[in-house]
């Protein structure tokens, strides 16, 4: 399957140099970040299956309440 995509220039450049760096064509990088990125999103679905909000909100409730240090506050 052929797809025409827009990337910005800056990034298109910075995958040119990816590209030659690995001895790849720029479409064999994309196409194998873009599998690799599929890939990840999939484990990550499965992953989300097998938890709850019930059992989130127990561990939750296991953590002690307390307020944040000095330098962990937002500004």
């Amino acid at each position: 399957m052929n797809l025409t995509v827009s990337i910005p220039d800056d990034l298109y450049r910075r995958a040119v140099d990816v590209a030659a760096a690995e001895r790849v064509s720029v479409h064999e990088m994309f196409a194998a970040t873009l599998e690799d990125r599929v890939a990840e999103f999939e484990w990550l679905k499965e992953r989300a299956a097998c938890g709850s909000y019930e059992k989130f909100l127990a561990v939750m409730s296991q953590v002690p309440v307390s307020s944040p240090r000095d330098e962990d506050r937002l500004q």
